[in-house]
């Protein structure tokens, strides 16, 4: 609780008589007190005031011989400590004022474990503990160690708080740019700069994959920083791959090619389709919102690069994508952006070719939104150019990753709301999540359409969705549409 302090103009020596009786009258004064002593009717001894008599009745009386019946006034006297006292003579001692009847209050004795007496969590907070909690920003409180009570953290978007007083704010950085380049963690301005996807670790405000040594070759481990790990690397692979994306893989005819990396998404149940708690444009191909089981599978971080599929085509492995407006095959400058002009078969060649398949409807959209029903990627915030290579940022495809990580699934892959559309293996059908096994679904046996997902830079924000569900036939090619591989486990 906190105490108030309230000052008392003295004036020395003094006695403050409030009579509420009459003088008794005759009686003469019967002696002066000793100097510097005055004796009360009690026999308890004040020190200091002269200027008093008391006559032998027990009368007080002033210097001129008026007297006053002790027994009807109410005293209070100055002693020489600067307190006021009641006739017990005891002052407090600390310029306190003692009220008729009640004791003197002891001061506080801290550190006795014992919250009593006039402690408190303002005087005493060894015994009585933080003031915090209790709605009121005390004296030794402010924004930065009682936020409940102060009204929050000290800093904000423009430093400190001034309603609270910018001197007792400690702000540990300029909270303009709390971040100031880290991309996960703790801003130090109760904030914080993001998040990692499931795959990373976040150290010292940047996102990594865990490190080189636990026999593991993760997804950003290579045969160049990681050998241990991942081993050595093929002489055909040496220094080509971009290894923040890509790896070095093996394909079915022997050859040794730069590919795209692969992130593992672990067993488990996730909800798939129109999640009505967050969606308002759903379609009927989308219904009903249900749960999926899958075992654990490996799916491509990135989409498959017209760089990486020139390797498939230079090795005999796969034919020449078609071309038209917008075209990344054997484009300058374009070799890493996603491979688009190519039907379903193709994909399919690419990724047989590269020892892997085609992910499933229910694998990519587990891969897009995680568990939890979201609506795009990166969570239910609305897409804008630094989260989605949509329509309008810039108009073309862009080099896989771009918006990479703000556009991240949770589990660390690029570009599954944008940038190319992406064929799966499933058939189409209008009514399949009606009728679809709850495990490890694998799409209708039979269809005249095969299934694309994803958004593309052509696409409305309102078509990046992740359970939206699109038709291609497979002998058609776009320039919105690509792909990406999966494998299972």
């Amino acid at each position: 609780m906190k105490r108030s302090t309230v000052r008392f103009l003295v004036l020395y020596p003094v006695v403050l008589l409030v009579a509420i009786g009459c003088p008794s009258g005759g009686s003469s004064v019967g002696y002066r007190p000793p100097v510097d002593d005055i004796q009360l009717v009690d026999g308890v001894h004040d020190a200091v005031l002269t200027d008093l008599r008391f006559d032998a009745g027990g009368d007080i009386g002033s210097l001129d011989g008026t007297l006053v019946d002790y027994d009807h006034i109410e005293t209070t006297v100055l002693d020489d400590a600067d307190a006021l006292d009641n006739v017990d003579g005891h002052g407090d001692g600390d310029g306190g004022q003692d009220t008729v009847g009640v004791p003197d209050v002891e001061p506080p004795t801290c550190g006795d474990d014992k919250c009593d007496g006039t402690e408190s969590c303002d005087n005493c907070p060894q015994d009585c503990g933080d003031c915090c909690g209790n709605q009121v920003c005390e004296d030794l409180e402010t924004c930065d160690t009682c936020p409940d009570d102060c009204g929050g953290s000290c800093c904000g978007q423009d430093g400190c708080q001034v309603e609270f007083g910018e001197d007792q704010c400690t702000c540990p950085i300029d909270c303009g740019d709390p971040c100031n380049g880290k991309e996960c963690g703790d801003d130090g301005c109760a904030g914080s700069c993001g998040t990692c996807s499931t795959v990373d670790e976040c150290q010292e405000g940047i996102c990594i994959y865990p490190p080189c040594g636990d026999g593991l070759c993760d997804a950003y481990e290579n045969c160049l920083n990681c050998a241990g790990d991942c081993g050595s690397c093929p002489t055909e692979c040496e220094p080509g791959c971009d290894w923040a994306v890509e790896e070095c893989t093996q394909t079915i005819t022997g050859h040794w090619v730069c590919a795209a990396k692969m992130v593992e998404v672990p067993e488990g149940n996730f909800w798939m389709g129109c999640n009505e708690t967050v969606e308002y444009e759903c379609y009927s191909n989308e219904y009903p919102y249900h749960e999926v089981y899958l075992d654990a599978y490996y799916i491509d971080r990135t989409e498959v690069t017209a760089e990486a599929y020139a390797a498939c085509v230079s090795a005999g492995g796969c034919s020449s994508p078609g071309s038209g407006n917008c075209s990344t095959y054997q484009v300058g400058g374009m070799e890493d952006h996603p491979v688009n002009y190519v039907n379903w078969s193709q994909a399919e060649a690419f990724c047989l070719w590269a020892g892997k398949r085609l992910p499933t409807e229910a694998e990519w959209e587990k891969a897009a939104r995680g568990t939890d029903g979201r609506r795009y990627p990166w969570g239910n915030e609305s897409p804008t150019c630094d989260l989605a290579v949509a329509y309008g940022c810039p108009g073309e495809t862009q080099p896989v990753c771009s918006v990479s990580p703000g556009g991240d699934t949770p589990y660390g892959l690029c570009d599954m709301a944008g940038n190319a559309q992406e064929w799966v293996a499933d058939w189409y059908f209008v009514g399949y999540y009606e009728h679809s096994p709850a495990s490890n679904p694998q799409g209708p046996t039979s269809g005249s359409a095969r299934v694309r997902r994803g958004g593309s830079f052509d696409d409305c924000y309102g078509c990046v969705r992740a359970s939206l569900r699109g038709i291609g036939y497979p002998s058609y090619s776009y320039a919105y549409l690509g792909f990406r591989c999966g494998r299972s486990e």
